[in-house]
């Protein structure tokens, strides 16, 4: 039995429909019915982890690599970062109270990394301030929190992350897409992100195995010192 094959499951009767019909059915019928199936399967950690695999290499994060995560809710992909790099090199800003209970009295604990000391602060109106004047980030990256944002306010939140953002080497990602800036028009987002320091990159994707889907990350560079 694999993991497409548990008993009384929306998968397990399919294949099984599948295996009693004469008609052998196509590879790519039995690829889209696996995926369309077992969304809700996957966990969140194994979600995180491959949004970190995605992340990691364009990046070139290291263990000694500052990190920021813009909204990491309940750490799915937090605790990722946190596992792999140095104490006190993860930060993020949340506002939601719950997740950050969660975050805190549940997934830290549980998964042995308090020691890391991350930094987790609630907050809103993307002021970081609270994360000190000095610092530097090697990545900084946002899953589905634009979205959910006045483009006015993600603009002023790009503004005072590029003075954070390590100048030529940093990273800037966002997730789902970047209407804040397409809506635009092509000309003046590019201004836009001039006036800022910052410079598109290009996009990826990744699985992200918790959607029927591939997610796309856009990447953007801080191209002034």
């Amino acid at each position: 039995m694999n993991r497409f094959s548990f008993p009384g499951s929306k998968a397990y009767h399919i294949m099984k429909d599948l295996t009693q019909t004469t008609t052998q059915p196509s590879h790519a019928l039995v690829s889209f019915l696996l995926r369309s199936t077992t969304a809700t399967m996957v966990s969140p950690g194994q979600v995180g982890e491959t949004c970190l695999s995605s992340l990691l290499t364009p990046s070139h994060v290291t263990p000694d690599s500052r990190v920021l995560e813009i909204g990491c809710g309940t750490l799915r992909v937090g605790l990722h970062f946190i596992r792999y790099l140095n104490p006190e090199h993860y930060h993020c800003l949340e506002r939601d109270e719950l997740s950050l209970m969660a975050a805190f009295r549940y997934e830290l604990p549980s998964q042995g990394l308090l020691y890391k000391r991350p930094l987790i602060v609630k907050g809103e109106d993307m002021d970081f301030n609270m994360f000190g004047s000095g610092v530097v980030y090697d990545l900084i990256y946002a899953s589905a929190v634009f979205l959910h944002m006045p483009d006015k306010l993600v603009w002023v939140g790009l503004e005072r992350l590029a003075s954070k953002l390590k100048p030529y080497d940093g990273r800037i990602f966002v997730s789902h897409n970047i209407k804040f800036c397409s809506r635009l028009g092509g000309e003046e987002c590019t201004k836009r992100l001039t006036s800022l320091g910052l410079e598109f990159i290009g996009k990826h994707t990744h699985d992200s195995l918790l959607f029927n889907h591939y997610e796309l990350w856009f990447e953007f560079r801080r191209s002034k010192a």
